[in-house]
């Protein structure tokens, strides 16, 4: 039994003893109590059209004990309005329960989940009545720093496991994703999500197998779920093939294309690994070549039947290289193409949904222009081309070849080409001049001249001197001509001599 008297003590238990203070009205409906300690508040801006939400201020001073209270009118707690970013428009507020620590969202009673719009609050603070109960226990207030904005210098963003990864220097950061309590988790850091390389962070790409970090003299994989039982960390993947500049790699599928940092032009597959597919015109690259890293663009485009990965030199022009059609194997390099006026950015970009197109920067300033099948300019200006055919191996050792003529099949359109040969000889280690063949004749003789197709036979006796060796080399010229100009076949008809 209670004591009944103003003041009297009554027992309950050992250690516990109630004091009868007479009659007390309780709290009035609609009214908020604390008993415990009171209410802690911290306060976060917001941009509703991004969901993006600042880290919470230090939690503020404990309320201490009310009762029957009509509110707890909230101010302050921001920065001065100079320094609030103009982007937000809603300020969240974040109480905790009575005596607790964890403060939690209080609703909004907008359209938005968010608290009350930063004017309105700028203007007459915020009453806050809402009970305990009506906390959005769901949404926590981001005090350990979750939403930290990325430092000054932050680049090469790669998306990847509902985060976005980037890098300053040699230092990888990734944005607290899922881990965050409240926003769109891809514009804030908090400060364990790091990991330092040995040395400079060039680019990452997100594959089925990890996040692909290129470093400038490593290769490295990030594996993990980034979660507590399964957390990311990265590890060597291939040590020794570095990437110098950003520009330098692109991705078809999942091929991934760069110019590696000696010189190189490799197709990697997460699955099968490295191929050095630039090792036929290796010679042709690098810093031998005038190839600086630092300077070259890589990029695949494909657009219908012109599918290939292009390597530009960042100056002059580019190689184009793609997979051989069957039912033949292995890869097919073109000869450089030198652009007229030069070429320093190459890249293939969607410019319309589903519509892609091969974009080239100029060197220094001009137009932007496209590669097209359908014209036959760079820009304004016509152009010649050649090629260089072989070196064409004839016989074996032992053996001798006695070349009678040459034949070459092209599109009737412009100008047919013309030709010139080296017997022997190759380049580019042979500096002297082809030997140009300047009579042909339909091929064959005797049979009605086609309408559609240059069939051109060469004798090699016009030249006067024996036409027997072992390999040559065959050049195709054209004239400058805004047609659609294009070799079919070319054969060498001859017999084979045994060596005398």
């Amino acid at each position: 039994m209670f004591s009944t008297g103003i003041n009297q003590l009554t027992s309950d238990n050992p250690n516990l003893t109630w004091i009868n203070l007479g009659p007390a009205a309780s709290p009035a409906p609609g009214t908020l109590s604390a008993f415990n300690g009171g209410y802690q508040y911290t306060i976060a801006l917001v941009n509703t059209l991004t969901d993006t939400v600042s880290n919470g201020g230090p939690l503020s001073t404990a309320t201490g004990n009310f009762i029957g209270a009509a509110g707890i009118l909230i101010t302050g707690g921001l920065p001065t309005t100079a320094q609030i970013d103009p982007q937000s428009d809603f300020v969240a507020i974040f109480r905790t329960t009575d005596g607790e620590t964890q403060p939690f969202l209080i609703p909004g009673t907008t359209n938005s989940i968010y608290t009350v719009p930063l004017s309105q609050y700028l203007q007459n603070g915020y009453l806050d009545t809402t009970p305990d109960t009506g906390l959005n226990n769901l949404i926590e207030a981001p005090i350990l720093g979750q939403n930290t904005p990325p430092g000054l210098g932050a680049i090469n963003l790669a998306y990847y496991l509902s985060r976005i990864f980037f890098s300053t220097g040699n230092t990888l950061y990734y944005t607290s994703g899922p881990d965050t309590p409240v926003g769109n988790g891809l514009e804030g850091v908090i400060g364990t999500n790091t990991q330092v390389f040995p040395s400079q962070i060039i680019r990452m790409v997100p594959t089925s197998a990890g996040l692909f970090i290129f470093t400038i003299s490593d290769i490295y994989v990030m594996v993990g779920t980034a979660t507590s039982g399964n957390p990311l960390q990265a590890y060597p993947y291939l040590s020794g093939i570095g990437l110098t500049s950003y520009n330098a790699l692109d991705v078809n599928g999942a091929d991934i294309g760069f110019f590696s940092t000696d010189g190189r032009f490799i197709d990697l597959n997460p699955s099968s690994g490295p191929s050095d597919i630039g090792q036929p015109i290796g010679n042709l690259l690098g810093v031998a070549a005038n190839w600086n890293p630092a300077n070259v663009y890589v990029t695949w485009y494909s657009s219908g039947e012109d599918s290939a990965w292009y390597l530009a030199n960042g100056s002059t022009g580019w190689y184009r290289v793609t997979p051989t059609p069957s039912p033949e194997q292995g890869i097919t390099w073109s000869p450089f193409a030198t652009i007229v006026g030069g070429v320093k950015a190459v890249q293939s970009i969607q410019v319309s949904p589903g519509v892609k197109k091969l974009l080239l920067g100029p060197v220094t300033s001009g137009p932007i222009l496209n590669r097209s099948l359908t014209t036959w300019l760079d820009g304004s200006s016509t152009y010649t081309w050649f090629a260089v055919q072989g070196s064409l191996v004839l016989t074996n050792p032992g053996q001798l070849a006695e070349i009678a003529f040459i034949t070459i099949e092209s599109v009737a359109t412009g100008t047919p080409p013309s030709i010139s040969v080296i017997l022997d000889e190759a380049v580019p280690y042979f500096s002297g001049p082809f030997e140009t063949l300047s009579n042909p004749v339909n091929d064959p003789p005797t049979t009605p001249v086609s309408t559609s197709i240059y069939s051109k036979r060469w004798y090699l006796s016009e030249s006067g001197q024996p036409a027997v060796a072992r390999h040559m080399q065959i050049r195709y010229d054209l004239p400058a001509e805004n047609f659609m100009e294009e070799v079919l076949t070319s054969s060498v008809f001859g017999a084979v001599l045994a060596e005398v």
